[in-house]
């Protein structure tokens, strides 16, 4: 049976069905799911922002240097549900220590019920998600900030110009490889030193009033991490949603 709200179903890794109430919550209508999921327009984005979006990250590219890459995106925006990993709080302790994570304070007493009770309401039984729905935090207000765009790029071109720029302070790139449970991309504060790609990421931030976020891997992507299952990590899928592959030599 396909779901109530979509012309067919979309279901978390539990089998959870998303429904029209999900939707309404969210602020999402069946067509911008539909249009998600068949990778046209990533949820938050209008179809004119994201051809826009997509332009000038290959502008940002080609002023940067970079000759080679492969750029994917990942997470609730290019999927609805966030990775089997991140696991939605239903009960008080973990809507507790979610907010916690996210916010970085406590909630009040006042606070943590009134969570609880609008989670109780959406989702009354047992027949609830176990991954994050897109901007399902947000709504509820465990988290201060809309979900973001994850932006997974995987280029030995790009490397090899920090490599450049660290080699004059006499330091070796691998070191700054993030030690992350699931992932393990360079460390945000030396990519950054890739100024064009993080202008286009601050802007696009600043227009959309979501983060955008630049994980960057050489040219092979993400690599398995022992014990973080496939479906958990951030390796390239058959499924993955490609934003652009530019080819060259490095």
């Amino acid at each position: 049976m396909t779901s109530p709200a979509l012309t067919r179903p979309v279901t978390d890794v539990s089998g959870y069905e998303v429904r029209y109430e999900d939707l309404d919550f969210l602020g999402l209508t069946p067509g911008q799911v539909v249009e998600c999921l068949d990778q046209e327009v990533p949820l938050g984005m209008t179809s004119e922002q994201f051809a826009s979006f997509r332009k000038s990250l290959s502008r940002a590219l080609t002023r940067e240097g970079v000759r080679a890459a492969d750029i994917r995106l990942q997470g609730s925006s290019a999927r609805f549900f966030s990775g089997p990993h991140k696991q939605m709080a239903h009960r008080r302790e973990k809507v507790y220590e979610h907010y916690l994570d996210e916010r970085r304070v406590e909630p009040s007493s006042m606070e943590l019920s009134r969570i609880v009770e609008a989670l109780g309401k959406l989702w009354p039984n047992a027949d609830r998600p176990v991954q994050r729905p897109f901007d399902s935090y947000y709504r509820f207000e465990i988290s201060p900030v809309r979900s973001d765009y994850d932006v997974q790029i995987s280029s030995d071109s790009a490397i090899n110009l920090l490599a450049d720029s660290l080699e004059a302070k006499d330091i070796d790139w691998r070191a700054f490889e993030s030690q992350n449970k699931h992932y393990k991309f360079i460390r945000k504060e030396i990519s950054e030193q890739l100024l064009y790609l993080e202008a286009w990421a601050a802007e696009w931030t600043k227009e959309l009033g979501r983060s955008v976020s630049i994980a960057l891997f050489p040219s092979t992507g993400p690599q398995p991490l022992d014990g973080v299952p496939f479906e958990s990590s951030s390796q390239f899928k058959d499924t993955d949603w490609i934003l652009l592959q530019t080819v060259g030599g490095d």
